[in-house]
Parts: structure tokens; C-alpha cells; sequence
């Protein structure tokens, strides 16, 4: 994927490395690299949510993770809580009388 993009990278060249010489961030690499792999963005979540996610607006916690909104807010919408993108995870849980867990459990497995 990285080639694809005119990035040479060798076994041993660090995502930071590279990113220097592509005159890019790690990230921007690191989201060239993953898309190039055809993995499921929400399979990046980690299975508990990370110290302060509850408060990211929920645009903001698709921008961190690369999570389409269309597909967050299907998620959401699905299980009966209607998103909005500045909302926040726990003002959606709080709203909908349900813990802020299982808000995030929705987003990230797409199951209520």
C-alpha cells in the first residue's frame, strides 16, 4: 500500500522514518497501511473503551479511528439511539437510560 503511494519502505524503516521521508504524519501512514489491508475499522476498537472516549464527540471518536459515520450512526440508529455527530457517548447513554458501556459495545460490534 505504501509503494502504491510512492512511499519506498524497507523491513527495517520505522513508521516515523517513513513518514519523515514521505513529508507526511505516522498517522496519515499508518491509515494508507491499514486501508490498503481491507480490515474492518471497527475490528481496530479495543474492547473496552479507552479513558475518556465518553466524552469525545462521536465525529471526532470516527476521526481517531478511522470509522465511517454512516456506518456508526446506522449502528446506533439500529439499536433504537438516534446519533448526532457532536454527540458524545455518554450523553447518548444518558439520554437513552443505558450505560455508557453498552453504547460503545453497539458502536463497536454493530449488536445490541
Amino acid at each position: 500500500a505504501l509503494e502504491e503511494q510512492g512511499v519506498p519502505a524497507r523491513p527495517e524503516s520505522t513508521l516515523l522514518d517513513l513518514a519523515r521521508g514521505a513529508n507526511s504524519s505516522p498517522k496519515e501512514l499508518y491509515d494508507v497501511i491499514r486501508s490498503g489491508l481491507n480490515l474492518d475499522p471497527f475490528a481496530a476498537l479495543p474492547s473496552r473503551p479507552p479513558e475518556g472516549s465518553g466524552k469525545l464527540p462521536l465525529k471526532e471518536l470516527c476521526n481517531v479511528y478511522g470509522l465511517p459515520w454512516e456506518t456508526v450512526a446506522r449502528r446506533l440508529r439500529e439499536a433504537g439511539i438516534e446519533p448526532t455527530p457532536q454527540a458524545t457517548l455518554r450523553k447518548l447513554a444518558d439520554d437513552h437510560g443505558v450505560p455508557p458501556l453498552d453504547v460503545y459495545s453497539i458502536l463497536r460490534t454493530g449488536t445490541p
